[in-house]
């Protein structure tokens, strides 16, 4: 076990720009919050925005938000945090955005140097698999974070417990009842899975690693993905710790 930045993690080379996109469930806006807060520390300009929806960020998590539209003379300064979405859903206490040309746009006047998409919904279920709108992702993303919640692991396969769980079943086998690695695992390599429409480097963030068994069922994910071209954290990311 050892506490260390996410960022460095991902092995992300901050003297290059990067566009990721955050999929799946179980800690995305979490990974995302932490990752931008890192970012920031070092100096980075950071964008975090949404091509489907994300609950509304607290105050202490930006330094600027913009809902609506970017200002066209807006210069982020060095070392903050900016917030985009194209509306605000108060209703839902979300911002969203339903046309990904809007954050491309701002992507392309190259003004961020960290740019942080959460790319898909699962209402708060640690796991789940896409539907055919799903995820959204930017033509410029070069890094893909694919997250799962390990607290998933021994619950049924259900609505309660995966969101489109229907989907799933059709991914994992219509036997299967409960979730477990090889089910994580079928979603990972699936085409119709967890990576699904990922563009550029993959990752998959096993996530809410809190006891021996999580860590061990992520490390058997893990094991079996060795030998393909995806890296795998087994984490909690709300304390940076690995494992």
């Amino acid at each position: 076990m050892r506490k260390v930045k996410l960022y460095k993690k991902l092995s992300i080379n901050l003297s290059k720009k990067n566009i990721i996109s955050v999929v799946g469930g179980g800690g995305k806006t979490t990974s995302i919050i932490v990752l931008s807060k890192e970012l920031k520390e070092e100096g980075k300009r950071v964008l975090v925005t949404t091509s489907t929806g994300m609950f509304i960020p607290k105050k202490v998590d930006y330094d600027n938000l913009f809902i609506g539209e970017l200002p066209k003379k807006f210069i982020p300064t060095d070392g903050s945090i900016t917030y985009y979405a194209e509306k605000n859903d108060d209703i839902n206490n979300k911002i969203k955005t339903q046309n990904i040309s809007l954050i491309d746009e701002i992507i392309e006047r190259k003004i961020f140097d960290i740019v942080l998409i959460e790319a898909d919904g699962s209402k708060r279920l640690p796991i789940k698999a896409p539907a055919a709108h799903e995820p959204v992702i930017s033509k410029h993303t070069n890094m893909t974070i694919g997250v799962v919640g390990l607290d998933s692991i021994g619950t049924m396969v259900n609505e309660e417990n995966v969101h489109r769980a229907e989907l799933f079943k059709k991914i994992v086998g219509e036997e299967v009842r409960i979730v477990d690695a090889n089910a994580i695992l079928k979603l990972v390599l699936d085409g119709r899975g967890l990576f699904k429409n990922s563009k550029g480097r993959t990752v998959l963030i096993l996530n809410k690693a809190d006891n021996s068994f999580k860590i061990e069922q992520g490390k058997i994910v893990r094991e079996n993905l060795k030998n393909f071209n995806i890296h795998v954290l087994i984490a909690n990311v709300r304390t940076n710790t690995f494992f």
